[in-house]
């Protein structure tokens, strides 16, 4: 699946990798990955839908993840990733573009619409992270310390994942391959920032945004929606999905991004 189409660009002392799908555009689609994964593995075959329609993509995966790097010092705090998101964008003359964003990318998506709103035309956010709590994944990474995490916790967790895809789960199948390329420390330091305290919290600025934003929920997932829903956030609801929708579902993930896009 993965070939020698990525690209990748060095930023500081990180390099980050990204792939672009479909015909060159000034607004492409942006996708952004969630903790642990990879969006050039995760959201490759959505890209290569939409190329199909003439919409073309660009993938990015965060530094520690997937196929790029990041330092040993580097904090991977949410902001700093907004920050090379926008960084690469730039590189690659990219304006205004609809941003699919899943979990820790769509917090990463919602700082970036509001650090630099030249860079994003619309949000759809699959179950991102707007309150500490919501981090499932997030809370068992940062339960402990980076140390114990990178010695033994990621082990366990690709140990753990590998024996749910063995018995057939759909998210763990998708997840198996991308979490095997993160950096595990990276992966930590990215888990604590989720869950560190903002005001306002993610949640908030979302509300706040004044672009056309989508909400991706799994039918599975129990969310409360009104707040959002009375901000003018357009809510869509994929069935027979949880957090992982892109895998759980992916046609219904698909039509629901071009439903979102317009399309």
């Amino acid at each position: 699946m993965i070939d020698a189409h990525i690209q990748t660009i060095q930023l500081d002392d990180m390099t980050v990798a990204y792939e672009r799908l479909g015909n060159p555009s000034p607004d492409p689609v942006i996708f952004l990955h969630g903790l642990g994964d990879s969006a050039i593995i995760t959201f490759r075959s959505f890209a290569v839908s939409l190329a199909r329609s003439g919409i073309s993509s660009v993938l990015i995966d965060l530094p520690g993840f997937g196929f790029s790097q990041a330092p040993a010092h580097w904090s991977a705090a949410t902001e700093d990733q907004a920050i090379v998101v926008a960084a690469l964008l730039d590189h690659l003359n990219i304006t205004h573009s609809p941003i699919v964003a899943h979990s820790m990318g769509g917090s990463i998506a919602i700082l970036l619409a509001e650090i630099r709103p030249d860079l994003v035309s619309r949000l759809i956010v699959a179950e991102p992270l707007l309150l500490p709590e919501q981090s499932t994944l997030g809370k068992s990474v940062a339960k402990r310390t980076e140390a114990w995490f990178v010695d033994r916790g990621y082990a366990m967790l690709r140990l753990a994942t590998q024996r749910q895809a063995a018995r057939g789960d759909l998210a763990a199948i998708g997840f198996v391959e991308p979490l095997a390329r993160a950096n595990p420390a990276i992966m930590h330091r990215s888990a604590s920032s989720l869950l560190v305290g903002r005001s306002p919290s993610f949640q908030d600025r979302l509300t706040a945004l004044t672009l056309p934003r989508t909400l991706l929920i799994g039918e599975r997932t129990i969310a409360e929606t009104e707040q959002l829903e009375d901000a003018g956030v357009a809510v869509q609801r994929i069935p027979d999905a949880g957090h992982s929708m892109m895998s759980e579902n992916p046609a219904a993930f698909d039509e629901a991004i071009r439903n979102a896009l317009g399309h």
